[in-house]
């Protein structure tokens, strides 16, 4: 019986092991991909706070102009 509860928690963390290992082979693999990726995201992240940014603005300005009307 604990023999057999050992080579169960053996073979869990040799699977653990080998799917680490692959995960890590193929992330190796496709690196350069993967970078430019993130970049790309990265960038139009960048992009896209500009534009909420102006966007803001925009609002700012606009409630500003609508809070020197008189009603």
């Amino acid at each position: 019986m604990i023999t057999t509860i050992i080579a169960c928690i053996i073979a869990n963390i040799l699977t653990a092991v080998i799917v680490a290992g692959v995960a890590y082979y193929y992330y190796k693999k496709n690196e350069v991909k993967i970078k430019e990726e993130v970049n790309n995201i990265k960038e139009k992240i960048d992009e896209i706070s500009g534009t909420i940014s102006s966007v803001t603005d925009t609002m700012t300005t606009i409630k500003e102009k609508l809070d020197k009307l008189p009603f």
